[in-house]
This record gives C-alpha cells, structure tokens and sequence, in this order.
C-alpha cells in the first residue's frame, strides 16, 4: 500500500451515488440529500463515483481491471444524526455527511472503525 502524505478529496451530492476505492471500499449513499463526502487518502489511491443505479454494472464491467474485489457480504450500514468519521487501517480517513444513509461494502481484509469528527 502507498506510504505517502494524505491528500483530501472532496465530493458533493445530492442524489443517491457510490464511490469505488480501488475495489477496496464501496461506499452508497441511498437517500437523496444535499451532503459532502471527504476522502483523506494518498493520490495513488483511485476514487470512482457513479450513480447508484450504475454501480453494480460498473463493477461488473471493470472487475478484471480491479486489484481488490469488494466483497458484498462485507458490509457495514450507517444512518448518520451528525457528521462522523470512517478511520480506514493503513488506507485512510472519510470524513461522512449527516443526515445521509449508507451503505459500505468492503474487502475482508479492511479494517473501518468510526469516530466522532475530530477536524
């Protein structure tokens, strides 16, 4: 995995969408709301964002293309009250909307732990 400095990424929705990291984590957001979504990852690391409706079949279009295979069983569902943190072990730090439900599909070896939003 990269060993370099973290570099913020930020995204703004307003619909259902998902993200990709490099077929590490996929993250859906399944309710429609205005929100931000922050990534403090390395630059290396690729994100992918597409509509909700367009992420299984993105997925499946670009699976030979993707190092790490997001496993579906793996999953972890959030309905935030206020903003949070995912601290993501040796990848790095999401910084999540409130009021935003997810949904965050991971690979069985990514350890996500979430926290109060501490900046």
């Amino acid at each position: 995995m990269p060993r370099k400095s973290l570099n913020v990424k930020n995204y703004q929705f307003y619909e259902t969408q998902s993200y990709y990291i490099e077929g590490l984590l996929r993250i859906d957001i399944l309710n429609e709301v205005k929100g931000n979504i922050s990534f403090y990852i390395n630059d290396a690391l690729n994100i992918h964002r597409t509509k909700l409706d367009n992420s299984d079949n993105y997925y499946s279009k670009n699976k030979k293309y993707i190092k790490y295979k997001v496993d579906l069983n793996n999953k972890l569902e959030l309905d935030l009250k206020e903003d949070k943190m995912l601290f993501i072990k040796g990848l790095g730090i999401i910084k999540l909307s409130k009021d935003a439900k997810y949904l965050i599909h991971h690979y069985n070896k990514v350890n996500l732990y979430l926290s109060e939003v501490l900046f």
